[in-house]
């Protein structure tokens, strides 16, 4: 009796398959990059936009940097389904 050999997760893949899982990793990689950049600058910007106000400002913080997280996650998901959407009627291409 013969055993058979289980089949490898990588039959089937082509170089192609890999290339195109390295350029959406490369993707990803660059949109949580992005919002890495945002949370580290983000309370320095709101520092200095609210110094107009006058006075020390940090103990008042915490509001405006839940506001802009909250913007900038609502902003992030709504153009996820709105281009999500869009790309999968028109083509990912001309979404672009």
């Amino acid at each position: 009796m013969e055993t058979q050999a289980k089949p490898s997760i990588w039959e089937g893949v082509t170089p192609y398959h890999v290339l195109v899982l390295i350029i959406a990793s490369c993707g990803w990689l660059f949109d949580c990059m992005d919002q890495r950049i945002f949370v580290l600058g983000r309370e320095s910007a709101l520092k200095e936009l609210l110094t107009g106000q006058g006075g020390d400002v940090t103990h008042e913080l915490k509001p405006y940097i839940g506001w802009a997280t909250m913007w900038m996650i609502f902003g992030w998901a709504t153009g996820g389904i709105i281009f999500g959407s869009l790309s999968d009627k028109i083509g990912r291409v001309k979404t672009m």
